[in-house]
C-alpha cells in the first residue's frame, strides 16, 4: 500500500482512493492498483498526467490597487 508523507491511500467503507494533495509534474506516471482477498486478486493500471496550472501571483502583484 502506497503510504507517505504527501500520498495517502483513504477508505469510506466502500472504496479506497488514492489522494496526492498539490500534486506535482513528478507524481505523475503510471499507476498500478492491485486487489487481493482470500476468493483471489484483480489488477487495473492507468497513467497519472498531471497538468500544471498557472501561477497567477506574479500578475496580481502587478495589478493596480483597488480604489478606496
Amino acid at each position: 500500500m502506497l503510504q507517505g508523507t504527501r500520498h495517502k491511500v483513504k477508505y469510506d467503507g466502500m472504496m479506497h482512493y488514492l489522494e496526492i494533495p498539490r500534486a506535482r509534474e513528478t507524481d505523475g506516471g503510471q499507476v498500478r492498483v492491485v486487489a487481493r482477498n482470500t476468493e483471489g486478486e484483480a489488477e487495473a493500471s492507468t497513467t497519472l498526467n498531471i497538468i500544471p496550472h498557472d501561477d497567477w501571483r506574479s500578475k496580481l502583484r502587478q495589478a493596480p490597487k483597488g480604489m478606496g
